[in-house]
């Protein structure tokens, strides 16, 4: 699980098949968005932005078209931002 100042976030399942979920722990409300990138920093898609309540969310993933590999979740919340690794196999 990362860790952002005041949010926990983890991908399940990792590695990841056809689809995934970003489990998260808000400690307010804030604005989330989410990409995906490859090991070099290059953005591949936009997967997700929404105003989110406090407390425990569940975002669901899809990764359908993506080829195996490692990938890096960029995840901004509120005025922070993390990387999250991944795999699909």
């Amino acid at each position: 699980m990362v860790g952002f100042r005041k949010t926990k976030a983890a991908v399940w399942p990792n590695p990841v098949g056809n689809e995934a979920s970003l489990q998260l722990d808000l400690s307010a409300e804030s604005l989330v968005t989410i990409s995906v990138t490859d090991l070099q920093g290059h953005s591949l898609r936009s997967l997700f932005s929404s105003e989110l309540s406090k407390g425990a969310q569940s975002i669901q993933l899809p990764y359908l078209d993506l080829p195996s590999g490692e990938y890096l979740l960029l995840l901004r919340i509120g005025e922070e931002s993390s990387i999250v690794p991944f795999f699909k196999h």
